[in-house]
């Protein structure tokens, strides 16, 4: 590779490195679908995204079985929106009833953060490589 082909090549990757910010833009539809999903997840079990049990109903039986139809995630630029309807987000806060954690508040699960992770770095990889990502 000659001099000109080299330094045109490093002006390349500058000028991709520059723009990496916009590849986490790109990547939080991929987070918005890994935070559903693991929410999804602990709806079906009953749980906490966290894995913590949901206190069972008066009388038992497993509370909040469609909590994951009143869930609503959204993607604006990079930010990733979770949103909990009524009377669902009452259980959420335990506002009358007993505590049940529905949305993220705080960690994500361990496998959750993973694979929002990986998804971010592989499209970074790519975005330095070739250009899109």
């Amino acid at each position: 590779m000659s001099a000109d082909a080299a330094i045109a090549k490093v002006g390349t990757w500058i000028d991709r490195l520059q723009s990496l910010p916009k590849v986490v833009d790109d990547a939080a539809p991929d987070a918005a679908v890994a935070v559903e999903s693991a929410i999804r997840r602990s709806v079906a079990a009953g749980t906490s995204v966290m894995g913590e049990a949901w206190p069972p109903t008066k009388d038992g039986r497993r509370p909040l079985s469609g909590a994951a139809s009143a869930v609503n995630v959204s993607v604006s630029g990079n930010q990733v929106t979770v949103t909990l309807g009524a009377p669902e987000i009452y259980h959420h806060l335990g506002r009358g009833v007993p505590r049940r954690e529905i949305i993220p508040t705080g960690e994500l699960p361990a496998d959750t953060s993973e694979t929002i992770k990986r998804a971010m770095v592989d499209r970074a990889i790519a975005h330095i490589e070739g250009g899109n990502g």
